[in-house]
């Protein structure tokens, strides 16, 4: 038994199913360009873990509670002392975050891990002398994966070709 739907049923539904490629699409762009993540914040994940290693001292740790209106969260705050090309470099770079707040376990298992006057690996880079001390990607991954995810639902969502072979 076939089922036939009215032109104007078939228009609504077109439309809704435009609506909704057009709002995956706008959510792929931010997942994937936007302030989540960036193809450039993969690139310095990458290269700062080739980058050459040096010894730090941690200067200072602790964790900060940053938000407003009840909506809180915390980053960890990690300070360090480093040697580059003779001169002693300080830096608070932890990682090149794409989310910048956490829970507060988080916050203090990371501040737990760096205790004032431990000696840490940093990575440094070799010609501007910017230092992190944690290099991962696993957070940029995921965001680039759930873009992809969204493209091809919106590929997925693509008007197929009404035309009937007679």
């Amino acid at each position: 038994m076939k089922y036939s739907f009215s032109t104007k049923t078939a228009t609504r539904q077109s439309q809704l199913i435009a609506l909704l490629r057009i709002g995956l699409f706008a959510i792929a762009a931010l997942w994937i360009f936007g302030g989540l993540g960036s193809s450039y914040d993969l690139f310095r994940y990458y290269a700062a873990d080739s980058w050459p290693q040096h010894t730090a001292q941690v200067i200072s740790s602790r964790a900060s509670k940053v938000g407003r209106m009840n909506k809180y969260c915390y980053m960890p705050h990690i300070t360090y002392q480093y040697e580059f090309q003779g001169q002693v470099q300080k830096s608070d770079t932890w990682g090149f975050q794409v989310f910048n707040c956490a829970s507060v376990a988080f916050a203090a298992s990371v501040v737990h891990g760096y205790p004032a006057g431990k000696s840490v690996p940093v990575f440094v880079h070799p010609h501007s002398g910017l230092a992190v001390l944690n290099p991962d990607t696993t957070a940029l991954w995921l965001i680039t994966l759930a873009g992809i995810i969204s493209c091809v639902l919106i590929w997925l969502l693509r008007p197929k070709n009404s035309a009937q072979k007679t």
